[in-house]
């Protein structure tokens, strides 16, 4: 299609003793496809190829929370933008009925 993909794809190990895991997987995928939000990343696909399962997402650009952290303290100003896209988002997927568990891939343009 003409654009840069984040493509996450699980290491086999991580859950070829569970059978039940695709399953999950496939459920949680499509769960995370259907949120709409300018704070979500959006899923384009995801899928199962011999072994290895994968899902294809938007490219955040920018960086991690994590780098932004390592330059300094962030700023009053830069710490609300952040809390209300995050609150936002959650309050979106939580008025789906949706609980995240955890946040992991924080990004966003730097």
């Amino acid at each position: 299609m003409g654009r840069e993909v984040a493509l996450k794809v699980l290491q086999p190990q991580l859950y070829i003793q569970d059978p039940e895991f695709s399953i999950r997987f496939e459920r949680e995928a499509r769960t995370i496809a259907a949120l709409e939000h300018s704070s979500i990343v959006s899923l384009y696909e995801f899928g199962e190829d011999g072994e290895w399962l994968y899902i294809v997402m938007r490219l955040m650009k920018g960086g991690t929370l994590r780098e932004r952290l390592a330059q300094g303290p962030l700023s009053l100003e830069e710490t609300i933008n952040i809390l209300e896209r995050i609150g936002s988002a959650l309050d979106k997927a939580h008025g789906l009925g949706i609980v995240h568990r955890k946040l992991t891939y924080l990004s966003w343009p730097i």
